[in-house]
């Protein structure tokens, strides 16, 4: 088991209730593992996004600024349907030899299917599929801008499809707000 695996079973449950299940992506200082609700089963797929920020001083405020920059974009943006829905969010420190050398940042968001895995998987996206996805992504481009935001990174890996086939966008690691916004 992997330190931050670790970390996130002694967080647990987590907002009070969820269970981490298996990682299902990793990617430099960001990690994604499915969650299970440890009451009664009955709550929505979810995963949970951990962000791992190391370092000291003023290269981690920096680093944890651009963090709640992700966040405060996906909650102005929960209203949009064509958006992932961040459900929660919480953080923890981590400490060395008694001094703050990090964070965990963990995003509570609903379980999708990533647009970039399905095609890796071999699945064949219908052309009504596509015409979908493009408005749909077109959508949540348009709430971005009008939320004085550019995403910066739309590609496949930051698209998802819901279970009833409309597609969302996420990510919002790298977006800014505009200078007009």
């Amino acid at each position: 088991m992997d330190p931050l695996e670790k970390r996130l079973r002694a967080y647990a449950p987590l907002w009070g209730r969820w269970q981490l299940g298996a990682r299902l992506y990793r990617s430099g200082g960001c990690s994604v593992y499915a969650l299970s609700d440890g009451q009664d089963g009955t709550g929505l797929p979810c995963v949970v996004k951990a962000i791992t920020l190391l370092g000291q001083g003023d290269g981690l405020s920096r680093q944890l600024d651009e963090a709640q920059e992700e966040i405060a974009a996906l909650r102005r943006l929960r209203a949009c349907a064509n958006v992932v829905t961040l459900y929660d969010e919480d953080r923890f420190p981590l400490y060395e030899d008694g001094t703050l050398s990090g964070w965990d940042i963990l995003l509570r968001m609903e379980r999708l299917d990533c647009l970039a895995e399905l095609l890796r998987e071999g699945e064949v996206i219908s052309a009504a599929q596509i015409r979908t996805l493009a408005k749909d992504a077109a959508a949540a481009l348009s709430a971005v801008h009008r939320a004085g935001l550019i995403h910066r990174d739309v590609k496949p890996a930051n698209l998802y499809r819901t279970p009833d086939g409309r597609f969302q966008l996420g990510d919002f690691g790298i977006a800014r707000r505009s200078r007009a916004g």
